[in-house]
């Protein structure tokens, strides 16, 4: 127990204040792991909330310095994610520190306002009813926020297990591309059974010719000279309909993703007809069961 005089007697009792951070801390990281989908661990959680409440004691005895709250909550939080979620990268470390910060203000601000609105009454109304009534549909929408933001970490945590970076050499040039692996994509030569890479047509521009790139929209037409052995016609079915589509044989296709890497020789690649609207990612690649070598004839 610690006490003050100044002016007025205050009592301090450091263990229940410590048992209060403590348990703030832990209720907090449990909220930011399941906002960030991190594994829980109670061993981690327990160690890492113990942590930040003892660093949260600087700010206690040192209130009175300029940014030592937000020195205290920044460093506290740094620790308190490296304990418990241990992060691979600084970057990790970086995005969940601020998801703790941030879910941290948010519960704390929600704890505040809730405690406001039971001891008073909105624009001095004696009902303590409308109070309650306010804080419950705030903590509502506190909730769907959480929910909402959950749900779009989950979302691009699925996702980046779909995508790849796809680097393309052909003549003598280079492309790195992030692709998705999209499981749709069974297009193969009808004859050797090698898969099809299809390119956006923006970064088509940036490896192929353009004799190559009008004949890949007008296969009808003679393809440019030196390439009459690597060019071929993929049937393809779709909503829309089925039919051909122009494609070329690459030197190499270097694909590395969540499920690992791979290199290929025997691939082809295509272009986004004209007609479709472009997709939100630059190329459209292939099943990781895809990513072999098919065969040679």
């Amino acid at each position: 127990m610690l006490n003050y005089s100044r002016g007025v007697s205050v009592a301090v009792y450091l263990d229940l204040l410590l048992l209060v951070n403590f348990a703030f801390n832990f209720v907090l990281l449990v909220i930011a792991g399941w906002m960030g989908l991190c594994k829980f661990s109670l061993k981690r959680y327990g160690l890492a909330a113990l942590a930040g409440a003892i660093i949260w004691l600087i700010f206690f005895f040192h209130s009175q310095y300029i940014f030592i709250d937000l020195l205290c909550r920044i460093g506290g939080g740094l620790v308190m994610v490296g304990l418990a979620w241990r992060p691979a990268t600084f970057k990790a470390l970086l995005t969940n520190t601020a998801l703790v910060v941030i879910a941290g203000q948010l519960l704390g601000g929600g704890i505040f306002s809730l405690a406001l609105a039971v001891e008073t009454s909105p624009l001095g109304r004696t009902s303590s009813q409308l109070p309650v009534t306010v804080a419950v549909a705030g903590a509502a929408v506190m909730l769907g926020i959480a929910a909402w933001w959950s749900g779009k970490v989950h979302t691009a945590r699925q996702m980046r297990s779909f995508l790849a970076e796809a680097t393309i050499t052909f003549q003598g040039r280079t492309l790195t591309v992030e692709a998705l692996l999209d499981s749709g994509n069974t297009l193969r030569h009808p004859v050797s059974g090698w898969p099809v890479l299809i390119l956006e047509r923006k970064e088509a521009r940036r490896l192929f010719a353009e004799d190559l790139l009008c004949w890949l929209d007008s296969p009808q037409d003679l393809p440019p000279e030196g390439l009459e052995k690597r060019i071929a016609l993929i049937p393809y079915q779709s909503v829309g309909g089925c039919g051909l589509l122009a494609a070329v044989k690459l030197d190499r296709l270097d694909i590395k993703g969540a499920p690992g890497k791979s290199s290929l020789t025997q691939v082809y690649a295509a272009v986004r007809p004209k007609n479709q609207s472009p997709l939100s990612h630059q190329a459209l690649a292939f099943p990781v069961d895809n990513w072999k070598e098919g065969e040679t004839g």
